[in-house]
Parts: C-alpha cells; sequence; structure tokens
C-alpha cells in the first residue's frame, strides 16, 4: 500500500457545552511510511486539533494538519483503552504533519505540545530520554517567541471582555412579554 491518507468525512455536532465537535461520517484511514493501515471509524468524534484558545495565533484548529489530528485523536482514544502506547500515536502524528505538507517548525511544534500533553495524561506510555530532549530543546527554542506573543492576545482578549461585558449588560433589556395573546 502507498502512503497517505483517505477522504475525511465529517458533520458538526450541535455546540451543547461550548465545545466544537465534529463526527467522522465515513472512516478515515492513514497507510504509513511502513505500510500499516490505521483506520479511524464511523462516528468517531473529533475537536481536530486540540489547541488551547491563547494558542490559536500560532496553529489553528483545523488545515494542512486535520487529517493527521484526526487519526492522532483515534489512536490516543486507543491508548486510552490500552491498546497503544501514546509515544508511537505521537510518532505515526508527526509522520502524518510531514506527508501532508506541514511544515518542519510547526510540525516538531505540534509534536512537542502532544508530547507535553502525554505526560499529564495517563496511561503515559513510554517516554524515552531523547523525547524529553527534544521536548525540552523545542520548549526553550520557542518560548521567547510564544510566551510574550500568547500574553499579549491573552491581555487583548482580557480587555475586549472588560470592554463587552458591561455594554452587554446595558444593552440586555428584555423586551416585555405580550399578554396580549
Amino acid at each position: 500500500m502507498e502512503q497517505g491518507y483517505g477522504e475525511l468525512r465529517v458533520t458538526e455536532l450541535p455546540d451543547l457545552d461550548a465545545k466544537r465537535r465534529w463526527k467522522l461520517l465515513a472512516p478515515l484511514s492513514y497507510v504509513t511510511e511502513a505500510g500499516d493501515e490505521i483506520v479511524a471509524p464511523v462516528d468517531l468524534l473529533t475537536d481536530f486539533a486540540s489547541i488551547p484558545a491563547p494558542l490559536r495565533w500560532l496553529v489553528s484548529r483545523t488545515g494542512r494538519h486535520t487529517k493527521a489530528a484526526v487519526i492522532h485523536d483515534y489512536q490516543w482514544r486507543e491508548a486510552d483503552e490500552g491498546n497503544l502506547d501514546r509515544r508511537e500515536a505521537d510518532e505515526i502524528f508527526r509522520e502524518g504533519l510531514c506527508f501532508l505538507g506541514v511544515s518542519w517548525l510547526r510540525r516538531w511544534m505540534m509534536w512537542t505540545a502532544v508530547r507535553q500533553a502525554a505526560l499529564f495524561r495517563p496511561p503515559r506510555g513510554t517516554f524515552p530520554l531523547i523525547d524529553v530532549v527534544r521536548v525540552l530543546a523545542i520548549t526553550i527554542l520557542l518560548a521567547p517567541i510564544v510566551i510574550p506573543v500568547t500574553s499579549i492576545v491573552v491581555l487583548g482578549r482580557l480587555l475586549i471582555w472588560l470592554i463587552d461585558v458591561p455594554a452587554a449588560l446595558v444593552n440586555s433589556k428584555v423586551p416585555p412579554k405580550d399578554e396580549a395573546l
């Protein structure tokens, strides 16, 4: 089999809990460089890339990386059930990002983020010293850029919220009910 992804077909679910989610309408497959096929099943729920809101200036939830993110969501669910090591899922994620043409730096940033998340989510699986070195190196390299810009983004959102909330309270008069009916 030749490396690559199948077609991504999803439907957006109602926003019941302020989390945007999509459901696969058809299986999404990925054939790895090694020739292994991974198939995310129909009805799999995904949020695409799980990017915290303050960091979406850097990486969006969707884009060239979307198919790799969906396969990664599926593989992390498999890890939750004890069927896969998160490290293996994260390596396949990075490989898939490369296949999709995601830039070298963005690919390594996204891999670093999922490796950091793996530290705090049981079952942890393996975390060899080389991963620790890579995660620390990339984090230290990017921190001087990411932290100041993210701080500005967060402060800007806070200022907008501080202006918006009082304005919304002033304009939130509810019209009286029509009692003629």
